[in-house]
């Protein structure tokens, strides 16, 4: 008889247990990511989040951190901007597109591309920040850049710079990254046995993850309206749609909620999703677009009051205190720790623009 009621109580103790976890549950990758980087005062969320996704994935295939160039990513999309707008036959720029060659606010759609195109350069071969003095600082003269990025592709026209030409202006306003040589471990299934593979080029690490654009979809959000305010235009709807659509096939639009679905359904698989959110706010009295900022979800926890919190990894560096912003739309305050942004549900679905997530995990 004691020995059934034990039984019993360590049943109902599982129970118990099971439920807590269904009620509690909690999915983080966090720890399969670098720690989060700090991108100073330029415009290149997107390249961090990218390269975010990208370790990840490096991490997956090796069990080992490395770091990998956010630098050499922002360089990447600008070379494949001006090449995808170059037309040979006229030996001029498209504008239509794209006004300026400038990586903020340009869709996410062609990071992808740029990716694919360009493949990835450990950051000890070309280092986003380093120290001046006492300070750390992104590695790049940035008054440069955005010398380069402000000038119209119409100017571009106008001065009769070709593909070319602006490749050099891009060159010389980044450098060079070094030559490397990473080693990395994998199982072969022809022999059966470990194999050390040594990787000397972009592509060459590209390929070793395994890492392809046609995998991934650019989702936009469609319930992206608040009544009375314009918190994501129908204007901009249509204008990012234009960026994310121009000479691509990765676009498509969804419901917050399912969206939200997914992404809880690609973190439970072990997948990071790239996340778009945006907001306005108000400078010298007048509402401003912010334009949006890119980061990476990497985990969800349902909590005991039955709200769902999802941990981002962000790129505004660590913070030594906690911070709390309530955005104008939403009822539970965005809070930022250690670098990691918190959003709760309604929050995310009613900031969300849109994310990047493999096609597999779309409904």
């Amino acid at each position: 008889m004691a020995k059934k009621i034990g039984g019993i109580i360590l049943l109902v103790s599982f129970v118990i247990s099971a439920t807590a976890y269904c009620n509690n549950k909690s999915l983080d990758l966090h720890h399969e990511l670098q720690d989060p980087q700090n991108q100073f005062n330029t415009p290149f969320c997107q390249s961090f989040a990218m390269i975010g996704l990208l370790e990840h994935y490096w991490y997956k295939k090796t069990k080992m951190h490395l770091k990998f160039s956010e630098k050499y990513m922002v360089k990447s999309i600008l070379l494949t901007l001006v090449e995808k707008l170059w037309i040979e036959d006229d030996q001029r720029f498209e504008i239509s597109a794209f006004e300026e060659l400038h990586v903020g606010n340009l869709g996410v759609s062609i990071i992808l591309e740029a990716v694919m195109k360009y493949g990835m350069v450990p950051d000890s071969a070309y280092p986003s920040v380093i120290k001046s003095g006492d300070q750390e600082i992104f590695n790049l003269d940035i008054d440069k850049y955005f010398e380069l990025a402000e000038t119209t592709f119409e100017e571009f026209n106008e001065s009769g710079k070709t593909l070319s030409d602006v490749q050099a202006m891009i060159h010389e306003v980044f450098d060079t990254p070094q030559s490397f040589s990473v080693s990395a471990d994998y199982f072969s299934y022809v022999d059966f046995s470990n194999h050390i593979v040594r990787l000397i080029s972009p592509i060459d690490i590209l390929n070793f993850i395994e890492f392809k654009s046609v995998d991934f979809q650019v989702v936009f959000n469609k319930d992206g309206f608040l009544p009375g305010r314009e918190i994501f235009s129908l204007e901009n709807y249509d204008y990012w749609k234009n960026h994310e659509t121009y000479r691509g096939g990765n676009f498509a639009e969804s419901h917050a909620e399912e969206m939200i679905l997914n992404i809880e359904k690609a973190i439970d698989f072990g997948i990071p999703v790239i996340f778009w959110n945006k907001w306005q706010k108000f400078v010298n009295g007048r509402l401003s677009d912010t334009g949006g900022h890119l980061t990476t979800i990497v985990g969800y926890q349902k909590v005991a009051d039955g709200k769902t919190w999802f941990r981002i990894k962000n790129s505004g560096g660590v913070n030594a205190e906690r911070i709390e912003r309530l955005v104008d739309g939403t009822t539970s305050p965005i809070i930022k720790e250690k670098g990691y942004s918190y959003f709760e549900k309604e929050t995310l679905k009613t900031l969300l623009v849109g994310i990047i997530i493999p096609v597999v995990f779309l409904n």
